[in-house]
C-alpha cells in the first residue's frame, strides 16, 4: 500500500507541479506543514517510549550485574560494552 501511494504522489506531482500541495489547511498552516507536524509528532509517540524502555532495560541489567546483586549473570549485551572513565 505505501509503495502505491508513493508512486501515486510522485506521479501527480510530475503532471501537476509540485504547487498542488501548496494549500492551506487551516488559516496559518499549509498542507506540507501539517504533514511535518503529523511525521514528527508519530516519531515521538511510537519512538520515545521503546526508546524509554530500552534505557530502563540497559540500566537494570547494568544495575544487576555490576553492583554485586547477582554476579552470577552474563549478559551479552554488555560483553563487548567498553566503560570510559567511569
Amino acid at each position: 500500500m505505501g509503495a502505491q501511494a508513493t508512486m501515486g504522489t510522485f506521479t501527480v506531482t510530475a503532471f501537476y507541479s509540485h504547487t498542488m500541495w501548496n494549500f492551506n489547511v487551516t488559516t496559518n498552516m499549509t498542507c506540507g506543514q501539517c504533514f511535518e507536524l503529523v511525521f514528527y509528532a508519530s516519531a515521538i509517540v511510537f519512538n520515545f517510549p521503546v526508546a524509554l524502555w530500552n534505557v530502563y532495560l540497559y540500566v537494570s541489567q547494568y544495575h544487576l550485574l555490576f553492583h554485586g546483586l547477582n554476579r552470577n549473570i552474563k549478559l551479552k549485551s554488555l560483553d563487548h560494552f567498553t566503560f570510559c572513565g567511569i
